[in-house]
């Protein structure tokens, strides 16, 4: 399975890293920050095999990293779909609200050559805003 997560610093310019799920950091401050997301952008997409390699190249190189600049874009992660039909990948972006996919900066982070040029090969796209109703839920450290 293909999971890239791109987690946003506390402060100063993106300097977004990439962790496999495993290597969660337990850190007050980042659990802190997870907890502010009020709002979940998903987006299910599926591209042509042939294509496959620089559809992932321009999430991994580009798209990402430049939605993570957006204030109010907590996280994004993007995985593949590894049973059940549907489309094949699926991204998912932890916002402080609802609000912050439709900004100016949101809208900016999206407008490049190579996005147009990649969602023109975009089939089976989903895309759903989701609102917070619950917040997290953990499991204890002793079970």
């Amino acid at each position: 399975m293909r999971v890239a997560d791109v987690r946003i610093p506390q402060a100063g310019p993106c300097s977004a890293s990439r962790r496999a799920p495993s290597l969660v950091t337990r850190h007050s401050s980042l659990v802190t920050r997870m907890s502010e997301a009020k709002a979940l952008m998903t987006a299910w997409t599926h591209v042509a095999p042939d294509r496959e390699e620089e559809f992932n190249a321009w999430y991994d190189r580009e798209h990402l990293p430049r939605l993570a600049t957006v204030p109010g874009v907590l996280r994004a992660r993007r995985y593949n779909r590894v049973s059940g039909p549907g489309p094949q990948y699926l991204t998912a972006y932890e916002l402080t609200g609802a609000e912050v996919w439709e900004s100016p900066a949101a809208h900016q982070a999206r407008k490049t050559p190579w996005t147009e040029k990649m969602r023109s090969l975009f089939r089976n796209t989903r895309r759903s805003m989701c609102k917070l109703i619950l917040p997290a839920v953990h499991r204890r450290q002793n079970q």
